[in-house]
């Protein structure tokens, strides 16, 4: 049977990462903070068809396929962790989105 996720942050001893997008990206550092905590990490596995069927599943349609595998991978951690670690990183550019977006500054006009 899989254990619930924590109620409380005291319970947590296993930390589990997602493997995909910007949390994955930056695993080797999320890895470390949370080994130094000393807390153990689980990331979850390979990006196969399951994973993208389970986030799948779990989104709308209008999700992009990097965002439907992104939540499949939180899926398959759930039971096997006490907390999931999902960071909110909006861009190292403050001026920026997270998507490229045509602004003033980026148009490009006919001649």
């Amino acid at each position: 049977m899989a254990r619930p996720l924590s109620q409380s942050l005291s319970d947590v001893r296993t930390v589990g990462i997602p493997r995909g997008l910007l949390c994955y990206r930056f695993g080797t550092l999320w890895r470390t903070f949370f080994e130094k905590l000393g807390l153990t990490v689980v990331v979850s596995g390979e990006t196969d068809r399951a994973v993208v069927d389970a986030g799948t599943a779990r989104s709308v349609g209008e999700c992009c396929l990097a965002s439907k595998a992104y939540l499949g991978h939180i899926e398959s951690l759930i039971g096997a962790c006490d907390a999931i670690f999902l960071p909110c990183y909006a861009s190292a550019n403050p001026r920026a989105g997270f998507c490229w977006q045509r602004t003033p500054t980026s148009r490009t006009t006919a001649t």
